[in-house]
């Protein structure tokens, strides 16, 4: 049972994706138009690939999310 606990953590709780959220929610609140637009889609996409628990979907979505929002911080 100890060697499976791990499958019982929700894939939000997981350090980086609380990161990448938290990051993801501070630069939608300093954005505008569709630069705030295009944030908040992906983090929805972000937060339905973390819901569906499905590792290849929740890396493709981090990944995009973490790239547009190190693209936001550059601009």
């Amino acid at each position: 049972m100890r060697e499976l606990s791990y499958l019982k953590i929700h894939p939000r709780d997981k350090e980086e994706n609380k990161l990448l959220l938290l990051r993801g929610e501070r630069l939608y609140e300093e954005s505008t138009g569709t630069s705030r637009s295009e944030i908040e889609y992906l983090l929805r996409r972000f937060e339905d690939a973390l819901n569906s628990r499905e590792p290849a979907k929740i890396a493709k979505a981090r990944e995009e999310l973490a790239q547009r929002l190190k693209d936001t911080e550059l601009e």
